[in-house]
């Protein structure tokens, strides 16, 4: 998936992104 971060960059508002950060967030919280 390399081209995942270009993607954000170039449609940041998207839902998909929205979506995509808020589970990276949760992710990262449960790992810490």
């Amino acid at each position: 998936m390399d081209n995942g971060e270009d993607f954000f960059e170039k449609h940041p508002e998207s839902a998909m992104a929205k979506a995509f950060l808020e589970l990276a967030k949760k992710v990262e919280a449960l790992l810490q």
